[in-house]
């Protein structure tokens, strides 16, 4: 029969991208060890993913539904060594190496049952890639030289006679830099 008890400390991000536990093994006669345990090997890994494991100490990657995203860690209660309880480690964001990856993503929301109701629930994956695409998309549309496609709105008019006339919306392709090639030019 295995008597021994384990202590379960701290869990922590190493620089390596890993999700560590402190862990202490007190064995029946008195000794104990002293451990480290992966218990996610590669964060990264996991987060692209959408944050399987295969430990029981360590639970999906759960949201708060407002861009932070966490991983629940049982730990032991500082007060009482037989009870458990579950801390919440932060999810990082993503690092600039990952950003072509996330935006070669696929964006998946799930749904999953909270307290009877099914809810949309968006994994880190996909809340990032979306992140980065909105922020692409804004940058290419609000801070561009010159307007790649311009738009004449749709209008109506009533004309010397008094008939109504309507003006359809037109759009028209810019494929000239224009003045801003004689800009340009200058320097």
């Amino acid at each position: 029969m295995d008597d021994n008890k384990i202590i379960k400390g701290q869990a922590w991000i190493s620089a390596t991208g890993s999700l560590l536990q402190d862990q202490i093994c007190i064995y029946p006669d008195g000794r104990s060890t002293s451990n480290v345990v992966a218990l996610i090997p590669d964060i990264w890994e996991n987060l692209f993913s959408g944050g399987g494991n295969n430990q029981e100490d360590v639970d999906y990657i759960w949201t708060n539904n407002k861009g932070f995203y966490f991983w629940k860690v049982k730990t032991t209660d500082i007060g009482d060594d037989s009870i458990e309880v579950e801390v919440f480690i932060q999810c990082p964001k993503p690092r600039y190496e990952d950003i072509e990856r996330l935006l070669s993503t696929e964006l998946d929301p799930r749904t999953v049952e909270v307290n009877g109701n099914s809810v949309e629930e968006i994994p880190w994956v996909t809340y990032w890639a979306e992140r980065y695409r909105t922020t692409l998309k804004n940058a290419e549309d609000k801070l561009a030289i010159q307007k790649k496609e311009i738009v004449f709105p749709g209008t109506s008019y009533i004309d010397q006679h008094g008939n109504t006339v309507e003006v359809e919306e037109k759009r028209e392709t810019n494929y000239e830099l224009g003045s801003i090639a004689n800009l340009l030019s200058m320097f």
